[in-house]
């Protein structure tokens, strides 16, 4: 067994992208609930489709994990944080559910690509190809409803800042940890701000999709 230490550059890309398969395989199994909860054909083909192309990227993201010396290991304790949070916003609707899965995992989705600048530029296009954000079937199952349905976008927008919140909790320590990967490395907590900036200022551009206050 090669007990060789690895480069701190290794580790810190095995850390982006760990964080990355973390955010796939999360939101993966949100909309696979959310599908097998549907109430009708449409959603829940529309819902398994996008839970599909979740575990494609997940999947070409752990052959580029192995590729800097990483395992699928390395990304348990991002998807720990991640898992909570989707505890602490267990929906009570099914509008709720589709919000949260399609908002949320936009979020998960912002922060990924802001991590994703610390890695070299090939590894960097290889890792974000193929990669969607599915905030855009959120709209398409629920934005007429809400077009429609005021008391329904004044809960829904509470909901939606709530879901900020959550995820915008999470970046503290998605950030020590590959501060912690990279031996202190100052690039890397440095993208805290930005990050923080970025994942707040498009989820107020996609709750304006929706109809949504911010």
């Amino acid at each position: 067994m090669d007990t060789t230490p690895r480069p701190a550059a290794e580790r810190r890309s095995s850390a982006v992208l760990s964080f990355l398969a973390a955010g796939d395989l999360t939101t993966f199994a949100w909309l696979a609930v959310d599908a097998a909860r549907a109430p009708g054909l449409g959603a829940r083909e529309a819902l398994s489709r996008t839970a599909a192309e979740q575990m494609g990227h997940y999947d070409a993201v752990l052959a580029e994990l192995a590729g800097v010396g990483g395992s699928r290991e390395d990304v348990a304790p991002h998807l720990v944080l991640l898992e909570e949070v989707g505890t602490r916003t267990e929906p009570g609707s099914w509008e709720e559910r589709v919000l949260r899965t399609g908002l949320m995992g936009a979020m998960v989705y912002d922060l990924g690509e802001v991590l994703a600048r610390l890695l070299p530029a090939d590894l960097q296009e290889r890792a974000l190809a193929g990669r969607r954000a599915p905030d855009e079937l959120a709209v398409e199952l629920v934005g007429q409803q809400l077009a429609e349905d005021e008391p329904l976008r004044a809960r829904l927008s509470l909901w939606g800042r709530r879901i900020a919140g959550e995820v915008l909790g999470v970046l503290p320590p998605v950030i020590a940890l590959l501060v912690a990967a990279s031996d202190g490395d100052e690039e890397a907590a440095a993208l805290a701000a930005p990050a923080m900036s970025e994942m707040s200022g498009r989820h107020a551009r996609r709750m304006g999709r929706l109809g949504l206050t911010a």
